[in-house]
């Protein structure tokens, strides 16, 4: 029915209650019922009704731009044959086909609640029961799998994107690991392109890279490069921790850090159920992220730790789960033999609707752990029936109390606003007492409004991310291709329709990384304009031939001692300022690589206190390569007297040398050019 899809459409603005409400009062006065509505009698009152109603929790121009949705989508539905035309069993069946390419997901509760579902469904058909309850639960499922697929894609495109990348940085390295890694990334990308999640190999892609990102990281600090007898980068001695420099410690422990933490927020998914019933293990793990977040290394036994106490957990909670269920079953039992006699025809009806919540919840603890809240639920309904009396009135409060805590959870800081609300509520109704829950689902609909406001301002964020990116993305380095990526994330988040409590938290976090990113791009593209300027009108045609410059070139004594120039020369790494004296630099030849230096020995030397100094002038000197690159360049050089650097692009990369003088730069970087002898 119409009206049902406009409720569903609006659900995340206003309570179903008060919508199908005012739907029904506007229908009445418009000499027809809520069952009988046609499309434009609907369009109407959205319109009117619906339109000035939806201003009270949220501004005139959302309310607008959401009530045109509701009747661009009704339009299209009003097209189209009505599922409720179907008789039950084709229904059953039409939602069995759609349910299958949900198949590989079966751990997802979703996907386990469909299943038990279907059968029940099946089972009430064949007896010649009512299933369209059931069959309404059904397709909201299937509306809620599709939902948590897409933005499932939208993150495992994420971290197909980080791949990549980091594919990029470890790709110099060779070897079967990196091989491997090739293959699951493949892999990977072939299942996005599929709409098909692939967990396990995203997992096992991202332990593989963080393994060569720090091995990598390992062999360039101590100047070792892969060689056939050591291919495959296996040996734990090329990245011990404790003898590189300082520097390179802290660089491979914020890797590990990146990695653990994303762990812990997979643990918090995958146990989500069991974290909102285990209040010290949900404890545990909030103490263990602000460990990390604070900069400490956990160590992987303590991840595996956690995990343990996590499954162990579980088992316990699902063993408890099934008594309770027991129990239920054989209460229900007593129940299903006074319905036969004792009772009225309202409690008949809902013993038997108490047997098929029984019945789906059995099927799905044989999947998972199961929500408390739904046996909670189940049990009041069991209880108020043993208690007799006026049932209905009292089913009907216990029904919506669940209804709101559902929906609650949901939306940002409802759940807190309403717990206690609940319990009193459920208390004076384990009593026998009537309640009244408009307060509750006004105060829902306040949370509700100020949800949807926030995510128009998500996405207005995400507008102007995207915008700057756009604008700042000629820079060359990691900063800009950082948040080239973040910007595709924002790009598919934004195309996501309403956003579960998970999906809303990703697309915060992901807003808040690319608007420091974005805060860095600018100022590196307010730097390279400024440098770019201080060429004068010939601009980089007049810095090319300062570049040979016998009198020491563009940067004087230096290649970073000016202080007007320096400063704004945009580099993925901070500046680590020169020594006062000119010391002679040693001779060595680097590869640079997407603002990274892949390949080339980076340790301390003569004129390099720390080897972040060391990296800071060799990306440098690739940036000006990168800037002179609309000129085509085959070789930049600086002769700074005391010293003389080179560059020259290799297909993907730069290679850029150091020496003494020009033969001596020269030498060392021909090793890494094809076809140099």
């Amino acid at each position: 029915m119409l009206y049902r899809s406009t409720i569903k459409m609006l659900s995340d603005l206003i309570s179903p209650k008060a919508l199908e409400r005012i739907l029904a009062d506007a229908a009445r006065e418009r000499h027809t019922t809520l069952t009988a509505l046609d499309l434009p009698t609907l369009q109407t009152i959205l319109k009117q009704d619906v339109y000035k109603r939806l201003q009270l929790n949220v501004p005139a121009g959302l309310a607008k731009r959401r009530v045109q949705s509701v009747l661009d989508s009704l339009a299209q539905e009003a097209s189209s044959a009505a599922a409720e035309d179907l008789s039950h069993s084709t229904q059953i069946v039409t939602i069995d086909q759609r349910a299958r390419q949900y198949a590989l997901y079966f751990d997802w509760p979703e996907t386990q609640r469909l299943r038990s579902v279907l059968s029940v469904a099946r089972q009430a058909t064949a007896e010649g029961r009512d299933a369209e309850a059931l069959l309404h639960e059904g397709v909201e499922l299937l509306e809620a799998l599709e939902r948590r697929l897409s933005e499932a894609l939208v993150t495992q495109g994420q971290d197909l994107s980080e791949l990549k990348a980091g594919l990029l940085r470890v790709s110099g390295v060779g070897g079967p690991k990196v091989r491997r890694l090739e293959a699951l990334v493949k892999q990977i990308e072939e299942a996005q392109d599929a709409r098909t999640l692939l967990p396990a190999e995203v997992e096992r892609a991202m332990s593989l890279n963080l393994t060569l990102r720090k091995q990598v990281e390992s062999s360039v600090m101590q100047n070792l490069r892969p060689t056939p007898e050591n291919d495959d980068l296996s040996s734990e001695v090329l990245f011990d921790v404790s003898a590189l420099p300082q520097d390179a410690q802290e660089r491979v422990k914020s890797l590990d850090r990146e990695h653990e933490a994303r762990l812990l927020t997979e643990l918090g998914r995958e146990y989500a159920v069991l974290l909102r019933q285990e209040s010290e293990l949900e404890q545990r793990l909030q103490t263990l992220r602000a460990a990390s977040e604070a900069g400490e290394v956990l160590g992987e036994q303590t991840i595996l730790e956690l995990r343990e106490r996590l499954s162990s957990a579980t088992r316990q909670r699902t063993e408890q789960q099934q008594q309770q269920l027991t129990v239920l079953e054989q209460r229900l039992g007593a129940l299903d033999v006074l319905s036969t006699s004792t009772l009225d025809a309202v409690s008949s009806e809902s013993v038997a609707t108490a047997r098929q919540s029984l019945l789906v919840l059995q099927g799905m603890l044989k999947a998972g752990l199961l929500e408390q809240s739904e046996i909670n639920e189940l049990n009041d309904l069991v209880q108020t029936l043993e208690q007799g009396g006026a049932a209905e009135r009292l089913l009907e409060w216990q029904r919506e109390t669940y209804e709101l805590e559902r929906r609650a959870r949901e939306v940002p800081g409802a759940l807190a606003d309403l717990s206690p609300l609940l319990s009193e509520a459920r208390w004076a109704l384990s009593n026998g007492q009537s309640v009244d829950l408009d307060p509750l689902w006004k105060l829902l609909e306040r949370r509700m409004g100020e949800a949807a406001q926030q995510r128009e301002d998500m996405d207005t964020r995400a507008d102007r991310i995207m915008h700057d990116y756009d604008e700042y993305r000629s820079l060359a380095g990691e900063t800009i291709q950082r948040l080239g990526r973040l910007a595709d994330v924002l790009r598919a988040q934004r195309r996501l329709g309403a956003l579960s409590s998970d999906a809303r938290e990703r697309y915060i976090q992901t807003l808040e990384s690319a608007e420091a990113l974005r805060d860095e791009a600018a100022a590196e593209f307010r730097a390279a304009r400024e440098v770019t300027s201080a060429f004068g009108a010939d601009a980089l045609q007049g810095l090319l031939g300062v570049f040979d410059s016998e009198e020491g070139g563009l940067f004087g004594g230096g290649l970073f001692d000016s202080p007007g120039l320096v400063s704004d020369v945009p580099a993925p790494l901070p500046a680590i300022p020169e020594p006062p004296h000119q010391a002679a630099l040693p001779a060595r030849a680097w590869v640079v690589r997407q603002g990274q230096v892949v390949e080339g020995d980076l340790s301390p030397a003569e004129g390099w206190p720390t080897s972040l100094a060391c990296e800071a002038d060799v990306l440098r000197v690739a940036w000006l390569l990168d800037q002179a690159g609309t000129f085509g360049p085959r070789r930049l050089t600086l002769d700074l007297g005391a010293r003389t650097w080179t560059a020259q692009p290799r297909a993907q990369d730069t290679v850029v040398a150091c020496g003494p003088d020009l033969q001596a730069a020269e030498q060392q970087a021909r090793p890494w050019l094809p076809g140099v002898n």
